[in-house]
């Protein structure tokens, strides 16, 4: 199979201008959370950043301040950066992907600052394209371990998911195609022995005539 350019996938400016303003919006509404106009610029400072009415208040309002800031700085980020978000590539080694991982919800809203998910295609076992007249197209990977739908990459188009079925189906049955061949110039060498002579040796991997 001749080696194919590197391909890479980036979320559209579009979407991804709509992220980063959701983001930057869920901080700040975050934010006013507590505002109420009869209180004082104290109390509200209290109610809305930080609490020191008590040490649990404190606590709590310490890590609400830390999650609003996190969505304000992940969202200027994915503005500044939204016509660079890679999602996907693919190349002659294998296939890339941006994967939801962590355990928190912090960690989880950030996946795109995590570097690629890199799968060999030896490692792949098989690929869906779903189609779903609700929520669209979306892409499955079948491994040696576990199937996994690769939700990341629904914000992709319909046309890149498409063609990334195609190329990792076409890679998947070319060395499918491989093995098939390697294995069947295995099987042909059982019963060969360096000692026999050629016409012992043909005999016994290709057609026997001895009766």
């Amino acid at each position: 199979m001749k080696n194919m350019p590197e391909k890479i996938y980036y979320l559209s400016s579009v979407r991804a201008t709509l992220i980063g303003l959701i983001l930057m919006l869920m901080g700040f509404g975050l934010s006013f959370i507590g505002f109420d106009v009869n209180q004082s610029f104290w109390q509200n400072f209290q109610s809305m950043v930080i609490d020191f009415r008590g040490v649990a208040n404190l606590f709590a309002s310490l890590l609400m301040l830390f999650l609003k800031l996190m969505f304000i700085i992940f969202g200027y980020f994915t503005l500044k950066s939204r016509n660079g978000i890679i999602r996907a590539k693919i190349d002659n080694k294998g296939f890339y992907f941006k994967e939801i991982t962590g355990k928190s919800k912090m960690e989880k809203t950030a996946f795109d600052l995590n570097p690629l998910t890199f799968l060999p295609y030896s490692q792949l076992l098989n690929i869906y394209l779903l189609e779903n007249k609700w929520t669209g197209i979306h892409l499955e990977i079948e491994t040696k371990l576990e199937k996994k739908r690769l939700v990341t990459l629904d914000a992709l188009t319909h046309s890149q998911k498409k063609e990334i079925y195609q190329i990792i189906r076409q890679k998947i049955k070319y060395l499918s195609s491989v093995g098939l061949i390697l294995m069947g110039f295995g099987v042909s060498f059982i019963g060969f022995d360096v000692n026999p002579s050629f016409w012992q040796n043909f005999q016994s991997i290709l057609v026997d005539f001895s009766v």
